[in-house]
């Protein structure tokens, strides 16, 4: 995918991807019977089946890191290669340090730029965003863009319309 800077003919290119999973699926029936819901009522109003939860071991920075080297590997690079991390979550390990910072520690670049953007559904797109101004701007050559949620933890599991859709997971991309 290209991105076409709106300043310059310069363009941003995303060079791969890579997700991950908590091990835990959690199907409709499960989150039906703490509703006391019909599982079919969840897929006809949320178009889900299945969505994923954590367990206590699974952290927002492990699905980062998770997803990060996935992507790192399809794209055949390493961490080193990186020169920037932006991770978007509003569901952190701790207030401090960032989650950016502790997925940059699992990676093991300590020297880099590495910053969280907390802005729910839209984070992932205004980090591309940042990173696709830092690449025209010339401050950096590659940035990692990672999304990462576990929002399991803080689900009030009887309010129907938040418990019905909300699971786990993070998404990565890499932007040179």
């Amino acid at each position: 995918m290209w991105v076409r800077g709106v300043m310059s003919q310069l363009l941003s290119k995303i060079s791969g991807t890579g997700s991950a999973l908590p091990a835990r699926r959690v199907e409709n029936q499960e989150v039906a019977s703490f509703l006391g819901k019909d599982p079919s009522y969840i897929f006809r109003v949320s178009g889900i089946r299945t969505r994923y939860w954590a367990e206590s071991e699974e952290d927002c920075s492990l699905l980062a890191e998770q997803a990060s080297r996935q992507e790192l590997d399809r794209a055949g690079l390493t961490p080193n290669d990186l020169d920037a991390i932006i991770v978007s979550t509003t569901s952190p390990d701790m207030t401090f340090p960032s989650t950016a910072c502790l997925l940059q520690a699992r990676l093991g670049i300590s020297w880099i730029p590495a910053f969280d953007c907390s802005a729910s559904c839209s984070g992932f797109l205004y980090g591309l965003s940042m990173a696709d101004c830092f690449l025209r701007a010339g401050q950096f050559k590659r940035c990692l863009i990672v999304a990462s949620e576990v929002k399991s933890r803080t689900l009030d599991r009887n309010d129907l319309s938040t418990a019905i859709l909300f699971g786990d997971g993070a998404g990565a991309a890499i932007l040179e």
